[in-house]
């Protein structure tokens, strides 16, 4: 139990407890879990907070994943294969939303922090030596010091394959409007695109300034790996 433990700004209190053997994805076999009894970090306070996880037969089993706080909750399960050898397949999510971003406002280092509603999840599906991650997030409006954003959307999907590393992926993030003290854009738009086996980058992006004004930038990365060559149009 860790019970006398401070970092600065905050406390901490737990217990935790992991036994097992082997330190192989094929062979290792293990059992961990940890519960928060308490914890505080300048004001963003954890109300609860458990996990429960198990490692056997090569695949990673998440029972348990629940964080609960004022300000924002978390949560998540599922099984993910970790051996290079079967054919089982699995999958693993996380799902989270804030509640009272005000509570973070120390932790992104500004000084008013407010949002609507913002959601989160992300998704793992396959095996090791074929992955496939999606995710996506929304946040209805936030506001950050000088800088506000109306109608946020991201969203990201990948492969990753056993011999090709990241062969796929794409990216995407819409939004309604943003504005600074310096500048506002009713809608900005950005795509990304990982193809070709992994090995070219494309992004596009779009911005209407106002209702006379608007801009477009493309770029993509022909050599990936090797950062060859960019290309801006």
């Amino acid at each position: 139990t860790l019970d006398r433990w401070q970092p600065s700004g905050g406390s901490f209190a737990a217990g935790f407890q992991l036994e097992g053997r082997g330190i192989h994805p094929d062979s290792l076999e293990a059992r961990a879990w940890i519960q928060v009894d308490s914890a505080r970090w300048n004001e963003v306070a954890l109300e609860m907070g458990y996990m429960e996880a198990v490692m056997a037969g090569g695949v990673f089993r998440l029972d348990t994943l629940a964080l609960e706080s004022p300000a924002a909750s978390i949560s998540g399960g599922g099984t993910l294969p970790l051996s290079r050898r079967g054919a089982q397949d699995g999958e693993l999510r996380l799902t989270g939303e804030i509640h009272q971003a005000d509570m973070l406002a120390g932790l992104v280092g500004a000084r008013i922090l407010a949002v609507g509603e913002a959601l989160f999840q992300a998704t793992a599906t396959g095996a090791f030596r074929d992955l496939d991650l999606s995710g996506e997030g929304r946040i209805d409006a936030l506001l950050m010091d000088e800088t506000q954003i109306q109608g946020a959307e991201a969203a990201f999907d990948a492969h990753r394959a056993q011999e090709g590393g990241w062969t796929r992926g794409s990216a995407e993030l819409r939004v309604d409007r943003f504005q600074t003290d310096a500048f506002s854009l009713q809608s900005l738009d950005v795509e990304m695109d990982l193809v070709e086996e992994g090995t070219e980058l494309s992004m596009n992006a779009s911005a209407i300034i106002d209702e006379n004004r608007e801009g477009r930038l493309s770029a993509r990365v022909e050599d990936v790996r090797a950062s060859s060559a960019v290309r801006l149009e």
